[in-house]
């Protein structure tokens, strides 16, 4: 936009030259001048008009692309104002989310620990059942063992 400006100022500049100049020979006394000279000053002044309207045109059209420049730079701010907006939201929800997950997260392990306790609990309460139940099957045949040996012993002392 600065470049835009300093255009339009050397544009300035120039067409007051221009003007000076055609303002200039203009007053110029012709009087003792040939047709010829006298041609030629006006060939003058009218090329200089033309580049003078030429310029101004060119000035103005400078003029609306910097006005259209601060418009768009004027928007700008909203806009970054509404990408400032969008981002904090973003990230409140993303904090947001990171923390749900976090809580999920600890749960599952909570709930992965006592499966572990819970299951190690069972399986020692199995083992502890085979356990017994082996014990209980030996001490059975050590009994059957022994009736049968009492059985052996009474049938031997009634056959004597």
């Amino acid at each position: 936009m600065d470049e835009l400006e300093k255009q339009k100022a050397r544009l300035e500049i120039k067409c007051a030259h221009l003007e000076d100049q055609i303002e200039e020979l203009r007053t110029t006394n012709t009087n003792g001048m040939a047709q010829e000279e006298k041609n030629i000053v006006q060939q003058r002044i009218e090329k200089l008009t033309e580049e003078l309207d030429t310029n101004r045109a060119n000035i103005l059209s400078l003029a609306d692309a910097i006005k259209r420049k601060r418009l768009d730079l004027g928007s700008q701010p909203d806009a970054n104002a509404d990408l400032n907006a969008r981002r904090e939201a973003l990230e409140e929800e993303l904090e947001f989310l990171k923390q749900v997950h976090e809580q999920e997260m600890l749960e599952l392990q909570q709930l992965a620990l006592q499966d572990i306790k819970g299951g190690s609990r069972e399986f020692w309460t199995n083992e502890m059942g085979n356990a017994m139940r082996e014990i209980q099957a030996a001490h059975e045949d050590k009994v059957q063992a022994l009736n049968d040996e009492l059985q052996m012993v009474g049938n031997v002392k009634v056959t004597v």
